[in-house]
């Protein structure tokens, strides 16, 4: 199947940029849909998946990418943790 690379926004207006694997441009954009992203640009990059490619890099390529967890949600979490611990 064909790879498309693929820019949009979510639903919090952040860019997110990646690459999907489909049939046509149209499947890329109705999977991106379905998952809050809102395409901007969708762009054909190869006709099929390189054997050799590495999907463990892409997945922490994309992990880094991410928004960090910013210091409330961390606070959040270790109250949460230490109560779900101490019960």
């Amino acid at each position: 199947m064909p790879v498309f690379a693929y820019k949009g926004r979510s639903a919090r207006g952040e860019l997110v940029q990646g690459s999907l694997e489909g049939a046509d441009s149209g499947v890329i954009a109705d999977q991106l849909l379905n998952t809050g992203i809102t395409p901007t640009e969708i762009k054909l990059t190869s006709q099929a998946v390189r054997s050799g490619s590495n999907p463990e890099i892409s997945l922490w390529k994309k992990l880094s990418t991410e928004k960090k967890v910013d210091t409330l949600e961390l606070m959040l979490f270790s109250r949460q943790m230490y109560t779900l611990l101490k019960a």
